[in-house]
């Protein structure tokens, strides 16, 4: 959500300094949590990234993509110059 307040501060007049701070803290304590994971409990820390990596794998094997190409119509090259 940080991030999206900062990509759309200009429209929304939002001040930037508190969502980059939010954002930075965030993406700073995974990397605090990962490496105290990694020093004091290795067993947790490769449990964590063996879940997480067969979860991505098990997304990217089960998107449905083939289904997805087949519903979504294909626009033809004089389509897009004539929207101009």
């Amino acid at each position: 959500m940080s991030v999206l307040a900062f990509t759309r501060r200009n429209a929304d007049q939002i001040n930037a300094t508190l969502p980059v701070a939010g954002a930075t803290g965030s993406i700073g304590f995974f990397f605090l949590m990962l490496y105290h994971l990694y020093v004091e409990q290795r067993g947790t820390f490769f449990a964590v990234i063996l879940i997480a990596a067969a979860i991505f794998l098990v997304e990217l094997l089960y998107f449905e993509r083939r289904l997805i190409e087949e519903e979504i119509p294909y626009i033809t090259p004089g389509v897009e110059k004539s929207a101009d």
